[in-house]
């Protein structure tokens, strides 16, 4: 029996159990809720520079509820949004200022040790990704989308542009590829980001 499995995996697994008109927002929300309660767990590997899995605490899952209405009380940057941003199809978890977890799954059993591949040793971002363990492919294509960024930097004499010219760039490509299912903003600034801290004079 499977050990692990992706974050979009448990929301879906939630659409179906409460039917499919269950909104994928309310979904995610009671997933994240159970993740602050203790009853789900979760690892991922931690951002900016980690390449172990590790449990991700009840606490960060508290910050990555949506806020209750606000009562005046709480600081100014809590009212009205979460402080850790959840991307259930990149399986990310991050705060402003790009720390957090990537590579996020579920762990069903705390007690049962991984059955699933193991985590990402090399320090390039294409070398991070974990084999797919099984189940749905892929939601998008990485490959492309790598492959396009290296044809960027090959056909500059500058290498590859700042991080933001980077991404509409990718976007643009995307929309002539037919991709009208694109990957998030986060799930792209997610991959940028793992890119840019290890070119050694990124250029933001």
């Amino acid at each position: 029996m499977k050990n692990r499995r992706p974050l979009a995996e448990a929301r879906d697994e939630v659409i179906r159990t409460q039917g499919e008109t269950c909104p994928i927002h309310d979904a995610e929300q009671q997933i994240i809720a159970e993740f602050a309660g203790g009853r789900r767990h979760a690892e991922g590997i931690p951002l900016p520079a980690g390449i172990e899995y590790e449990p991700i605490s009840e606490a960060l899952w508290q910050q990555a509820r949506e806020p209750a209405p606000s009562t005046g009380l709480e600081p100014p940057w809590m009212r009205g949004r979460a402080v850790i941003t959840v991307d259930f199809d990149a399986g990310t978890a991050m705060a402003q200022g790009g720390r957090g977890f990537t590579y996020i799954r579920e762990v069903l059993d705390p007690a049962v040790p991984d059955d699933g591949p193991s985590p990402p040793q090399a320090p390039l971002p294409t070398q991070q990704k974990p084999k797919n363990p099984g189940g749905a492919p892929a939601r998008y294509d990485w490959d492309r989308i790598w492959i396009e960024i290296v044809s960027i930097a090959h056909v500059s004499a500058d290498g590859l542009p700042e991080r933001r010219a980077l991404l509409k760039r990718l976007r643009d490509a995307m929309t002539a590829w037919g991709w009208d299912d694109q990957p998030s903003d986060s799930a792209m600034k997610a991959k940028l980001h793992l890119l840019y801290r290890n070119l050694p004079n990124p250029p933001d």
